[in-house]
């Protein structure tokens, strides 16, 4: 030890001062540091109740996004992929729908698809957009980050409760158009009226009245390839394209330009788990439509429509890159 440091010593003495340009560049890397420790500090501030995620500082403190799954044309089922799915294909409610209950084929999406990745992870990925550029450097994005573990759930009659650990993140990154952002502010109805609440909820004294209305469609588009035997077609039957809330298994995370909702499938409860583990067998072959709706309540709410969806086609988990 002391060898070592009679020897830095040494080298600091004979080494002449940097040039303005290496101080220039020095500076400029702590400064990138300081302001990613910054953003860490800012999750109380940003809605997340989750710990913070420790990541190896080999990676790059940004990663881009739309990088670890192809894309795809619309309608077809290539493997490790992801494209546009259809709006039409996930029914949500109508206008009538305090007085009759009518659902139909939703309208929309409000919004873009721009990137969707799939990561492997050691623990959850709280708040990822501090840590993954955004698609362009002009827009405003909406990203949904789904957290799914990958470890068998707590027994909910004994045991400890396991919150955190292995698992995967998809990341879908929903660019909004920069002519409905601005005309948000003009509506009073339906469903732009609440995906303005949404956008702007972290100004209002009780976001989680919008932040609750937060569901997620999830439709298997290739069930009769799949096989699944008895048991897992009545699960399929009973829950295929039934739109599910999150709350209160989510958190929220307003940054610059972006919107980011983690839903937090780790904390899902014990039958949820048990029902998701039961298809991990046959992940690798699984087309899903995913659909993300802001639930509407009031007449003035309604029609529901589709802020943004997609299709997963048949994701290769075992190989998603690490975070």
């Amino acid at each position: 030890y002391q060898r070592r440091v009679h020897g830095l010593l040494v080298y600091l003495k004979h080494t002449p001062p940097p040039t303005p340009t290496q101080e220039e560049e020095v500076l400029a890397a702590f400064s990138e540091d300081e302001d990613d420790d910054d953003e860490d500090d800012d999750n109380s501030k940003n809605g997340s109740d989750g710990e913070s995620v420790s990541f190896s500082p080999t990676l790059s403190s940004r990663h881009a996004p739309g990088h670890t799954l192809n894309r795809a044309k619309a309608g077809t089922m290539p493997t490790n992929a992801w494209c546009e799915a259809e709006a039409a294909s996930f029914s949500v409610r109508m206008a009538d729908y305090t007085r009759l209950k009518r659902k139909a084929p939703a309208e929309g999406p409000l919004l873009e698809l721009a990137a969707v990745d799939l990561f492997s992870c050691p623990k959850k990925l709280d708040h990822v957009c501090q840590r993954m550029a955004l698609p362009d450097e002009t827009n405003h994005f909406l990203v949904v980050n789904i957290q799914i573990p990958s470890y068998e759930p707590s027994n909910p009659i004994w045991g400890e409760k396991q919150g955190d650990g292995p698992g995967h993140s998809l990341i879908c990154h929903f660019r909004i158009p920069a002519a409905l952002r601005q005309e948000l502010p003009t509506h009073t109805t339906g469903a732009r009226l609440l995906l303005h609440r949404l956008l702007t909820a972290s100004a209002h004294p009780h976001p989680t009245e919008i932040y609750d209305r937060f569901k997620i469609i999830g439709t298997l588009a290739n069930v009769a390839e799949l096989n699944f035997g008895g048991t897992l077609n009545k699960l399929v039957e009973s829950y295929n394209a039934k739109p599910v809330l999150t709350r209160p298994q989510h958190s929220f995370h307003h940054g610059d330009r972006y919107l980011e909702i983690d839903v937090n499938v780790h904390d899902f409860s014990y039958l949820a788990r048990k029902s998701l583990g039961s298809f991990t067998s046959k992940l690798d072959a699984i087309v899903a439509d995913l659909g993300f709706v802001l639930e509407g309540q009031a007449e003035e709410e309604l029609p529901e429509m589709i802020l943004g969806c997609l299709r997963l086609s048949k994701p290769n988990f075992r190989s998603a890159p690490r975070f």
